[in-house]
């Protein structure tokens, strides 16, 4: 018999496109998923294909933000963005437009560059006022409108690009 919290990873992020499922763990692993249209045959990948043209991006407890190549796993491109954990991530698919959100209660737009290799350019940065920033996600596939939500916080907070 074998101790199950020896060998626990807990999931501290979760996230799907199409029928890919990607978990990271506590220990920095992303295990990615793929799930069938029908069925229970759910099974685990050694790569990842189309989640953004080859690119997979990926928040870190210390507040790095890391860019890889889905279809190697080599690191293309890091940014030190945020100086808390980073909570969520998400990203306009027309356009590669990255969103991520914090405990540090800002959000920040990056835009991911492809050229030889993936690159990560800062766009902009928005401090939520005393609200530690839980969630975030694009409305829209261009990154035109987003949504945050905060630890115990009762509103959906909205920005609309103008």
């Amino acid at each position: 018999m074998t101790d199950a919290s020896v060998n626990s990873n807990f999931a501290r992020g979760v996230t799907g496109v199409e029928d890919i499922l990607c978990v990271g763990t506590e220990s920095g692993k992303i295990l990615v998923f793929r799930i069938p249209s029908k069925g229970t045959d759910v099974t685990l990948q050694s790569t990842l294909k189309g989640l953004w043209k080859d690119v997979l991006v990926a928040g870190y407890g210390s507040g790095h933000l890391r860019v890889f190549s889905a279809s190697t796993g080599k690191l293309a491109a890091e940014a030190t963005a945020h100086a808390r954990t980073i909570n969520a991530i998400d990203i306009a698919t027309d356009n590669g437009l990255v969103l991520s959100v914090s405990d540090d209660s800002f959000l920040r737009l990056w835009q991911i560059r492809l050229d030889k290799s993936p690159r990560l350019e800062y766009k902009h940065a928005e401090n939520v006022t005393d609200i530690q920033l839980t969630g975030g996600k694009f409305v829209d596939a261009q990154g035109r409108a987003l949504c945050l939500t905060g630890y115990d916080h009762n509103e959906i907070i909205f920005y609309v690009k103008s």
